[in-house]
């Protein structure tokens, strides 16, 4: 990942993320809150931020608006006023457009990946998080952490994500009818299981987590939370990621993986 301007002066302690989709003008209304412990030596803020942002305000303490630049294609360098020092704890909110278009992937899935910059972030982040997405009610999304939805008027619906001690978030949305959809409850964990229709391998993949899921909490003990959801993602750049909560995959994946039966 190029990095530009990183510092390593900040400490990001929260993320409170609100993702609102507009399908008719293909855009993600996203506003990121930032809780940053401060220091005596911050009046500069480098944060890494997807080239097509278009970022529309960066408010300090939730009042007055800041200046910043975009320097080369990814780096926001946010300027803190003078009064900032006298602050313990700092907040930003930094209000921006993202083109849907920039993360669609096969079959109408949007794949948000943190090295895509989705929200603003320094590499290495540890941080807490609450994410909210509202989208159509058709739509449905994936993230890592535990999640409460929520009907809401106008037919649409309200995602929430929380994590804590994370360093990365991804965001997954698509039509749950485009999926085939199966579940499995391991030792009071229910595993959800989203595919691409036509993967003929389904088995070897629920086996395969299914022995790995047993095999760590024999080492670990039992797992912290009540749902874990394994999704494939209709792409071909890579072969798959373990978030908390969320394992992503490829169907390339399945090249690496033995026969269960074998």
């Amino acid at each position: 990942e190029a990095v530009t301007a990183q510092t390593g002066k900040m400490e990001i302690n929260t993320y409170d993320i609100n993702v609102n989709l507009n399908l008719s003008k293909k855009q993600f209304l996203i506003d990121v809150q930032l809780s940053i412990k401060n220091n005596a030596f911050l009046r500069t803020i480098p944060l890494l931020l997807n080239k097509n942002a278009e970022i529309k305000s960066i408010r300090f303490n939730n009042q007055e608006n800041i200046p910043f630049q975009v320097l080369g294609k990814d780096t926001l360098l946010i300027s803190l006023p003078e009064k900032s020092a006298e602050n313990r704890k700092l907040s930003l909110i930094i209000s921006y457009i993202l083109p849907v278009d920039s993360f669609m992937v096969k079959r109408g899935m949007i794949v948000m990946k943190r090295f895509e910059r989705w929200y603003p972030l320094q590499i290495g982040d540890i941080f807490s998080s609450n994410l909210t997405v509202n989208v159509p009610n058709n739509l449905t999304t994936i993230s890592n952490g535990s999640c409460k939805k929520k009907l809401m008027k106008n037919n649409r619906t309200s995602f929430n994500w929380k994590t804590s001690n994370e360093t990365d978030l991804a965001l997954f949305v698509f039509n749950p009818d485009s999926m085939v959809y199966k579940s499995e409850v391991l030792e009071g964990t229910k595993i959800n299981f989203y595919f691409v229709p036509g993967l003929k391998d389904e088995q070897k993949i629920i086996s395969f987590v299914k022995s790995s899921f047993n095999f760590y909490s024999s080492l670990l003990g039992k797992y912290q939370d009540n749902n874990f959801t394994v999704i494939e993602i209709p792409a071909d750049y890579f072969l798959g990621q373990g978030l908390h909560t969320l394992l992503l995959f490829t169907p390339a994946l399945l090249n690496f993986i033995p026969d269960p039966g074998a």
